[in-house]
């Protein structure tokens, strides 16, 4: 595909944005373990997706054109942050809003203007900070991660941020935005394409896996997990619960500044089963299984780093967009195995 193109087999005339994104991801790449062939039944990654892509796009079918909203009253998660991360609005907030997108993501763009129309009202109230969460079927999403990176170590990275969005990750003019905003360009193709923007960004995929984050956009809101695009209204409604909690603790004495500490005292820090998107009974999701793939059609080598299994059905629309979204991912992800199994 031209897009896979686009990142792995740079031309010669490839620009200096472009070379610093090959750059970092060759490096990531040298860095990983080596491939181990195995049985089919050892060693598979315990990702098991049932109508795995088809979840996100129901979630923002069920919302458009409604303003009610389920208000989470499940447990709360603790997000690992650094410190670092960009952030808008005031660290005394009494509402957190933990934000994990990916450029390349159409979802993430169209989750944006709404969100940010109902901070406006609470601007004092709320902060949002970002983490990063290219997915792997979203070639240049990575890339354009690093380069949002790159704009935070020289403050930028808001504006960045809407413009990648708005280029859907496409960064052939990059470096004419790099100049439209002031930036040193020298400085920002070497963090873009450095160690230390590889890291923050793996570091921010690792804190959201760890508590269950598989897809984009998911926000957690004072640790209440809520995916998919949400309306303008059903935002504020969402603050509107969150600052009633925060206001209580305020009264009982907890200092404004210590509100967000105070709720993550208890918060879980993996996923739990039975939280938003899984059902009781569901399978665990910090547990791995072993599912035969003997004889099961795939995509990908057989010793590949990492197994999915997908369990579908041939009659099932959502199935059908999952199926063009594992064969991308096959594509693009060269130590990724694809296995159906029917459903």
């Amino acid at each position: 595909m031209a897009e896979e193109d686009d990142v792995s087999k740079p031309s010669p005339d490839a620009t200096p944005a472009a070379k610093a994104a090959d750059d970092a991801t060759a490096k990531a790449e040298a860095s990983a373990p080596q491939k181990k062939a195995g049985s089919p039944m050892a060693g598979i990654l315990g990702f098991v997706i049932a109508l795995g892509g088809g979840f996100f796009l129901g979630q923002w079918i069920n919302n458009r054109g409604r303003d009610d909203v389920a208000i989470e009253e499940g447990p709360r998660y603790k997000v690992e942050l650094r410190g670092d991360e960009p952030t808008q609005g005031p660290a005394d907030a009494l509402v957190t809003i933990i934000e994990f997108a990916d450029y390349e993501c159409p979802y993430c763009a169209n989750a944006v203007p709404p969100l940010e129309d109902a901070l406006e009202d609470e601007a004092e109230n709320v902060r949002l900070i970002y983490k990063h969460f290219p997915l792997p079927m979203h070639a240049k999403a990575g890339p354009a991660a690093r380069a949002a990176w790159a704009g935070l170590q020289q403050g930028k990275f808001w504006e960045l941020h809407h413009w990648l969005f708005e280029k859907k990750s496409d960064l052939a003019q990059l470096e004419e935005k790099v100049a439209a905003l002031g930036l040193d360009r020298d400085k920002f193709l070497r963090d873009m394409a450095s160690e230390a923007s590889a890291q923050s960004v793996d570091a921010d995929m690792l804190a959201g896996a760890k508590i269950g984050v598989s897809g984009t956009p998911v926000f957690f809101v004072n640790g209440h997990r809520y995916v998919g695009i949400k309306t303008a209204p059903q935002w504020r409604t969402i603050i509107a619960r969150e600052l009633e909690e925060a206001e209580r603790l305020v009264a009982s004495g907890t200092p404004r500044a210590g509100v967000f500490d105070a709720l993550m005292v208890d918060a879980v820090t993996k996923a739990q089963p039975g939280a938003s998107g899984s059902k009781p009974g569901d399978p665990d999701p910090n547990t791995r299984y072993q599912v035969d793939v003997t004889d099961r059609p795939a995509l990908g080598p057989a010793d590949a780093l990492v197994t999915v299994v997908i369990f579908s059905d041939f009659q099932c629309p959502f199935c059908a967009k999952s199926s063009a979204l594992a064969h991308q991912l096959a594509e693009q992800a060269p130590d990724v195995r694809v296995v159906f199994r029917n459903l």
